[in-house]
């Protein structure tokens, strides 16, 4: 972290004489770094919005992309993934564990933790349905498919270790959906659900949206001046499909999502788009923001879950979307 403060702070000094001589630079970037990477864009973008304040510039598109993928690199670097635990099954007569267990951490160290091995598989198929977030990889391949269980060879082929993969990315996926689906019941709610709704602009259904948060006590009056302000730095629409604006600060009185599935298109910059989903995060729950943000944009971007969401015309329908 020290290395980045260094590096970082070294660029804001460089964009810093850019902006002052209005010297521009090349955005090769485009839009793949906040489609790709929302929320490290986000927080850029919340950055950029502090640094203009401070030294009073302005930023282009170009040097937002810049100061997201120093934020990547930080966020790379301090490796804090989530590792998955890791049950291996291996055959006595094998007699190999310390060859796999280390093939298999050569590959994912960064990914699984290896927390024991196992001789009896009289145990596994019960020890699967019980620990639903634990990956089971087992080196006898005659056992029922399980979407927590791999099965490899005794030798660890790179066919092997595909399979291992595609497994710890199924369960991640698995993980992320239930916790989203978690978050979407806690801090959504049907009087915050609009399908029948008499604006077909982005200011004025976010005003209308803001305005109800503030008068159910969710928000302050300056809610939505700040998320117009936030819209007007960098759009939070994706794929000309749906947008999830917010405000620049988390500092929302509770955690509340507003959703809109709208009958009648809404003019959003340069998108006709049919689905919003306006965040509200308060200062106790800003550690959620990320999870709530990626989530909600990961699984909208899958086409039956937008296929649902465009046909859900009330807040069970909403719910089973997910």
């Amino acid at each position: 972290m020290y290395n980045f403060l260094l590096v970082f702070a070294r660029h804001v000094y460089d964009l810093i004489k850019r902006a002052t001589v209005s010297h521009q630079i090349p955005n090769p970037f485009s839009s793949s770094l906040k489609d790709n990477c929302p929320f490290i864009y986000d927080v850029a973008v919340y950055l950029s919005q502090l640094i203009e304040c401070e030294f009073g510039i302005h930023m282009s598109e170009a040097e937002i992309n810049l100061v997201a993928i120093h934020i990547g690199y930080s966020i790379d670097d301090m490796n804090n993934d989530k590792k998955i635990k890791c049950i291996i099954y291996n055959s006595v007569y094998q007699n190999n564990e310390r060859v796999i267990v280390h093939k298999i951490l050569n590959k994912f160290r960064g990914m699984l933790n290896i927390i024991e091995v196992k001789n009896d598989f009289s145990q596994l198929l019960k020890e699967c349905s019980a620990q639903p977030d634990v990956l089971f990889i087992s080196t006898v391949s005659n056992v029922p498919i399980r979407e927590n269980l791999c099965t490899i060879s005794p030798i660890v082929s790179e066919k092997d270790i595909d399979k291992v993969y595609n497994c710890i990315e199924s369960l991640r996926k698995l993980d992320e959906r239930f916790s989203l689906r978690e978050l979407i019941k806690k801090y959504t709610d049907s009087d915050l659900f609009y399908t029948s709704i008499n604006y077909s602009n982005r200011d004025d259904l976010i005003y209308y949206l803001a305005n109800d948060l503030f008068n159910k006590n969710i928000v302050s009056e300056t809610f939505a001046t700040s998320v117009i302000e936030r819209e007007n730095k960098s759009s939070t629409c994706f794929f000309n499909k749906f947008s999830i604006p917010h405000a620049l600060d988390l500092n929302a009185k509770k955690t509340a999502i507003s959703v809109v599935i709208s009958e009648r298109s809404i003019n959003w910059g340069n998108s006709e788009i049919y689905v919003v989903f306006l965040i509200a995060i308060s200062n106790k729950d800003m550690n959620l923001f990320s999870k709530m943000y990626d989530g909600l944009i990961s699984s909208i971007l899958e086409d039956r879950i937008f296929e649902r969401l465009s046909k859900a015309k009330d807040y069970e329908g909403f719910l089973n979307c997910f």
